[in-house]
């Protein structure tokens, strides 16, 4: 079996055998509130998103779903956060189970590590400083929520909304208060804010990231290219991110708003688009610009390796240092003293230009069926694709098959679209024969 089926065809089985399973569990009498009635349909969404850990509902969590039900799905988080094949080495490794060549490949692919050697050791680590952050997380949301809640449904909060937030699910309970409201009640709140935020950041970083910061401390000059163009871009589009909702939203959204809480906002929407899904304000209220931006936060999402979802940090910045060579009329794309590969160049150019078509052609199908605006429908397509769960409210009234699509664009983003392709394509390698060159005419 394991030589008849790749790495990737392997993870893709595993995501989709995970999906299937969540569905049926929302489907039991008991994962359903009284007066409440969910169909397989919606059940699958459900457990897609949590999956893919992307945040799109047909239904208010909390309003829908009985504790059974908000556990299973807080598990599917946990599942999809961490990769399906991170899950299944921890369950080896607990009960003793030799990990083979194979499992590692596979793990290899999942946790986007470089090298077989060190993969090992990665999964360990990224089960410690998964838990430790999540743990601390909860903490900190427990000072808020508890007073608010009580002490156990406070602490149960906090540990979902940590779970949610790392994983960068966006999935909440704040329903418990108002239906479909995120953290729209917690707008002004510092230290909510500032932990969802703290643990959007690190959950979105990556895991190789992680193991190189750990191995060489502050050390920047250090770190491998990877890490560096990670943590540049992260800081560079928080910052941006701020001051162009800043500037675009404080007569609009943040309107009535005292500027410290103008800024908290702004800082909010800046983190949260890139695959994490909540909100502290009505994107309704957003101006054009600010829609437009949130909406190209979700297409650029965070880092390899991690638990966000998007093209991806890096993609976007070896698509522009490629235009930049290009323009210039280098031979070679360059990056902190590193070439970078020409296979890797026209891989980022691929998964860019993949992202794009997958988003045009899936708003085209849906605005040709559904009375919705193109900015609501185009801001829907990216934030699924992009495993991010904002929306402008239309989830639950799209047909069935605009629902399907979304599906398809969740687990494509959780694969990864490129991955995808490669599930059911054949991998060659290098071409024997040179063929003789054509001309063609571009720009």
């Amino acid at each position: 079996m394991k030589a008849k089926i790749s790495a990737l065809q392997f993870i893709a089985i595993g995501y989709i055998a995970t999906i299937l399973t969540g569905s049926l569990l929302l489907c039991l009498p008991f994962a359903v509130k009284d007066g409440n009635a969910v169909s397989f349909f919606d059940a699958l969404f459900t457990s897609t998103s949590a999956t893919c850990v992307t945040g799109l509902v047909v239904a208010d969590t909390f309003s829908r779903w009985t504790l059974f039900g908000q556990l299973t799905i807080l598990f599917l988080i946990q599942i999809g956060g961490l990769g399906f094949m991170t899950v299944m080495t921890l369950l080896f490794l607990a009960f003793g189970k030799k990990v083979g060549i194979f499992e590692r490949t596979v793990l290899l692919q999942s946790a986007g590590a470089f090298n077989l050697s060190g993969v090992i050791k990665l999964i360990k680590r990224i089960l410690v400083i998964t838990l430790a952050c999540e743990f601390c997380g909860a903490a900190l949301l427990s000072i808020r929520f508890i007073p608010k809640l009580g002490a156990a449904e406070g602490v149960y909060f906090s540990i979902f909304h940590s779970i949610s937030a790392f994983c960068n699910a966006g999935f909440d309970l704040m329903g418990k208060f108002e239906p479909s409201s995120s953290l729209t009640l917690f707008r002004g709140d510092v230290l909510v804010n500032l932990t969802i935020c703290a643990l959007i950041t690190v959950g979105g970083l990556g895991f190789v990231v992680w193991s190189d910061v750990i191995e060489n401390k502050f050390g920047f000059s250090k770190y491998q290219l990877h890490t560096k163009i990670v943590i540049i871009v992260n800081f560079a589009l928080i910052a941006v991110g701020v001051a162009v909702l800043m500037t675009s939203d404080s007569a609009t959204a943040f309107k009535d708003m005292p500027f410290g809480e103008k800024l908290l906002a702004a800082l909010f929407q800046s983190v949260s688009p890139r695959t994490a899904g909540f909100n502290t304000v009505n994107y309704s209220d957003m101006s054009e610009l600010g829609a437009l931006f949130t909406t190209v936060l979700m297409f650029i999402g965070g880092n390899p390796g991690s638990t966000a979802g998007g093209v991806k940090t890096t993609t976007i910045v070896i698509v522009f240092l490629n235009l930049l060579a290009t323009a210039e009329n280098k031979n070679s794309v360059k990056a902190f003293g590193r070439s970078v590969r020409s296979q890797l160049v026209a891989q980022a150019n691929a998964l860019f230009l993949t992202y794009i078509a997958a988003i045009l052609f899936a708003t085209g199908i849906i605005l040709a069926i559904e009375p919705y605006s193109l900015k609501e429908i185009l801001f829907e397509v990216t934030s699924a694709l992009g495993t991010v769960g904002l929306s402008f409210g239309i989830t639950s009234a799209l047909s069935a098959v605009s629902k399907s699509i979304l599906i398809l664009l969740m687990f494509a983003g959780r694969m990864g679209a490129f991955s995808l392709f490669a599930v059911f394509f054949k991998t060659h390698g290098a071409d024997k024969i040179e063929l003789p060159e054509g001309k063609i005419l571009i720009g």
